[in-house]
Order: structure tokens, then sequence, then C-alpha cells
């Protein structure tokens, strides 16, 4: 995964990632920690390791915010 700014190219099997509300180097580090794993998955069940765009859809990734109002609801238990 790379970060880009401004123009660059984007070739075949290219996904561009535009238009976040969060801050882009969070997300860039959040799908590098659960991507590797997804992609082990698939691998397991089709012996080729490639990203399919349902892969980035379905990542769960825990912001900021959620983290906090876990935490917050595990201390009121």
């Amino acid at each position: 995964m790379h970060l880009a700014d401004g123009k660059f190219n984007a070739y075949q099997r290219t996904y561009v990632l535009t238009d976040f509300l969060t801050d882009r180097q969070f997300l860039n580090v959040s799908i590098g920690n659960e991507l590797p794993s997804k992609i082990q998955e698939e691998v397991r069940e089709s012996g080729i390791p490639y990203i399919i765009l349902n892969m980035l859809t379905d990542l769960i990734i825990p912001f900021p915010s959620q983290i906090k109002l876990v935490q917050k609801s595990r201390t009121n238990i």
C-alpha cells in the first residue's frame, strides 16, 4: 500500500481509496494491520493471493471514537 498526494498513475489491479472522513495515515496503518490476515484467509481458500474489492469494504476497522465508546461501556458493567 502507498499513500499518494496529487496526481499519480493508477495501474491495472489498483484500488484508489479517496474521500474519507478519518485521518488517512490512521486508515493506512489500520488497513495495513488488518488486510494481511484477510488475504491469508482468502489464500487458504483459493491458493492465489490477491485483493478484491469486498476484502477492503468488509474490513472492520475500529476508529478511535468507537474504541473510547467500548472502553467506556466496559467500565459501566
